[in-house]
């Protein structure tokens, strides 16, 4: 991750997706890992919109089916209600954590074991 200014940019894991997405035992990884995310009670708030709720999910890739997600621009109600107004926001064992979270970062926030290369 680099922050230049007031903007952020999320580097590309050290590997091309498409390898990612084709390597066994990473995608085997990564779907126990968003399964524990899922089981922990952890839940992403996000939009169809937003570029960095596109770029978490592209991370988790086909395993994102597991992740508690809430489109907020279908369920604004829910948003609204947990005072959910940017995206992509964390909800974690009643604490919010904004923005792309890495791996490593969501497995510190919800003690699962993160995937590895």
């Amino acid at each position: 991750m680099l922050i230049f200014g007031s903007r952020l940019f999320i580097s590309e894991p050290p590997f091309h997706t498409e390898w990612l997405q084709n390597n066994t035992d990473y995608a085997i990884q990564r779907e126990k890992f968003a399964k524990c995310i899922a089981s922990s009670g952890a839940t992403m708030f996000g939009v169809d919109t937003c570029p960095y709720c596109q770029q978490q999910k592209k991370l988790f890739g086909t395993s994102f089916a597991e992740i508690n997600y809430v489109n907020c621009d279908f369920d604004k109600l829910i948003c609204q209600e947990n005072n959910i107004y940017s995206y992509p926001i964390w909800e974690i064992n009643g604490n919010l954590a904004l923005g792309y979270q890495s791996f490593d970062q969501l497995a510190q926030l919800t003690n699962c074991t993160a995937p590895k290369l």
